[in-house]
């Protein structure tokens, strides 16, 4: 029996499809309540616990869990690391003491990216936290290794799905004869995510020790990518505009040179072959057409199987008319119940780079939403389900207004419209708010400021307490 630790992942699920269609018993870990079955058993590797011990008739394991953006470990340094690095060695630990082989998936970010195609033995230089955090934990894996703990290490470049956000998002901005961004200065060597799962596969079953790597056989910048749809799709090469990851704000380490990873070892030892950089994006593009010719509208209700996790709790489908009924609904409630915010969104628009973005939010009652406000967007809240306050505050954090809202039928006020540079916040008075919110996009991070009189968005415990005590003072005025 083979478990899955991490089973909410794009690459957990994508691996436990792939072991699901080659017979492979396995199980896949989740996070979320609502999903706890025989083959989805609960595990939170925040939760980790002394008396933990893994699924009986488990003899083989591979780690999915991670922190894996760059600009995720960069901010919060030492709460990425507690998951990248200290759990992970706990768990690691827990599942070699009782003889399960287990499985670490790594990433190029370990290098700095100035060697192409490195070898899996080249010694760790990471730039970034996240390559940082990763070296780190390989170095304690290696320690054990030499004491002859049943181990290994895949490295793996950009994985991609058959739905990538970005990528869908580019087709129909250009099909659309609209513009799009592409970096000029930072490279992908894509592996598919079918390939990875084979990989771990073959790992998994010849219980192979050591480093290993995969990735595709060559780079591509992101902006040659963007050249190549708008070629594919008869799009003038023109509307895709080069700009500088550097200067963007990408975070330190994030535009290496080159991604690509020496993979020979799968394709001498298992005839594995990564296909190119344009091969997996052409892969993407033939259902997109074979869909359009068959069906024009492509309006779908939207299935758990057709959700595209991009990140925890955000979710993206590849249909350009999506339906939502109330399993999603449901869904989206129960993993904001467990999501580390405590919030969960259907991203109806196809992709961040999108010029209008339609979201479906659930919120749980214990998500703290810390005050905000975007510098140049509006947005606009309808609410479904549940009630909450509004509040607004002033530059220096004083509260304006504070209003109760409910969803239509309640005789409360179920919309509103918050202008560009108002700081404002919610507060749920029911155990979860389902709301819709609409905001232009392209999404970009900088354009919401946090407000620096309030606690940091992801310290909800202070968060809580804070808005607590800004209402009761507004209620005694």
């Amino acid at each position: 029996m083979k478990l899955l630790v991490g089973g909410d992942s794009e690459l957990g699920k994508a691996t436990q499809r792939y072991f699901t269609e080659h017979s492979r018993p396995s199980l896949a870990t989740t996070r979320r309540l609502g999903l706890v079955s025989p083959e989805r058993p609960y595990f939170d590797i925040l939760d980790l616990t002394e008396d933990w011990t893994p699924p009986p008739g488990v003899d083989a394991a591979c780690i999915f869990v991670s922190i894996a953006r760059l600009s995720d470990c960069a901010t919060d340094p030492v709460g990425s690391a507690r998951v990248n690095v200290d759990q992970t060695l706990r768990l690691i630990d827990k599942l070699t003491s009782r003889g399960i082989y287990t499985l670490f998936l790594s990433s190029n970010q370990v290098f700095d990216g100035n060697v192409a195609t490195i070898a899996p033995d080249a010694p760790a230089c990471p730039v970034s936290e996240y390559g940082r955090q990763k070296a780190k934990t390989e170095a304690a894996i290696f320690e054990r290794i030499a004491k002859g703990a049943p181990l290994a290490i895949l490295r793996l470049s950009k994985v991609m799905s058959p739905n990538a956000p970005l990528i869908q998002g580019w087709i129909d901005k250009l099909k659309q004869g609209k513009t799009i961004q592409a970096f000029n200065d930072m490279t992908l060597a894509p592996v598919p995510v079918d390939n990875v799962a084979a990989a771990v596969d073959a790992l998994l079953e010849n219980k192979l020790v050591g480093a290993f790597h995969l990735s595709g056989p060559q780079d591509a910048t992101y902006l040659d990518v963007g050249h190549y749809i708008a070629k594919q799709v008869g799009a003038d090469p023109k509307l895709v505009e080069p700009v500088s990851g550097n200067s963007d704000g990408m975070p330190k380490g994030g535009t290496p040179r080159n991604t690509t990873l020496d993979s020979s070892f799968f394709q001498k030892r298992f005839g594995m072959t990564v296909p190119t950089v344009w091969q997996v994006i052409s892969s993407i593009l033939k259902p997109i057409s074979a869909n359009a010719a068959t069906n024009h509208s492509a309006a779908k209700v939207i299935s758990l199987d057709d959700l595209v996790e991009v990140t925890e709790g955000v979710y993206y489908s590849r249909f350009p008319v999506p339906l939502v009924n109330e399993d999603l609904m449901s869904f989206l409630k129960k993993v904001a119940s467990t999501s580390t915010l405590r919030r969960a969104r259907f991203c109806a628009h196809a992709g961040p780079d999108a010029d209008q973005h339609d979201m479906l939010i659930a919120t749980h009652c214990a998500s703290y939403v810390a005050p905000h406000r975007h510098m140049s967007k509006s947005e606009a809240f309808t609410l479904l389900e549940g009630e909450c306050e509004m509040i607004l505050f002033d530059e220096r954090g004083v509260v304006e207004d504070v209003v109760k809202m409910g969803p239509p039928g309640s005789g409360q006020p179920f919309f509103y419209r918050m202008p560009a540079k108002r700081f404002h916040s919610l507060r749920p008075l029911t155990e979860t708010l389902v709301f819709l919110e609409n905001t232009k996009g392209p999404f970009n991070f900088d354009d919401r400021e946090y407000a620096d009189w309030a606690p940091d968005y992801r310290d909800a415990e202070s968060g809580a307490a804070y808005i607590d005590s800004v209402l009761a003072s507004w209620s005694k005025i």
